[in-house]
C-alpha cells in the first residue's frame, strides 16, 4: 500500500513492516472454510484480536448479513491495511 496517514501521522510503507504484516497474515482459503462453518453454525459477528493485515474480517466481510464489531493492532502498517481493505465493504467498520 502507499504511505498513509493515521491519527494525523504519515506512515512510510517499508519493507520492515510489510515483513511484519505478512508474518502475522493467514492463508485465506483454509480459514474460509473454517469461518463458513463458523457462520453455517449461526454466528454473524466477529471481532478480531491480533488483526494483522485484516484477513479475518476480509473473509467475514463476503458471508452474508455478517459484521465485524473491532478489530485490533498496534502495528500502524497493519491498520492502514486493513482500513484500505475494509473501509466501506460490507460487513468492514471504519
Amino acid at each position: 500500500i502507499p504511505n498513509t496517514t493515521i491519527g494525523g501521522k504519515l506512515i512510510k510503507t517499508s519493507d520492515s513492516a510489510r515483513y511484519k504484516a505478512l508474518g502475522n497474515s493467514i492463508a485465506l482459503p483454509p480459514w474460509r472454510f473454517v469461518l463458513g462453518r463458523i457462520y453455517k453454525h449461526g454466528a454473524r459477528t466477529l471481532g478480531s484480536l491480533f488483526d494483522g493485515i485484516g484477513g479475518f474480517p476480509l473473509i467475514w466481510s463476503e458471508l452474508p448479513g455478517t459484521a465485524t464489531l473491532w478489530a485490533s493492532e498496534i502495528e500502524p502498517f497493519c491498520i492502514a491495511v486493513t482500513k484500505l481493505r475494509l473501509c466501506g465493504l460490507k460487513g468492514g467498520r471504519r
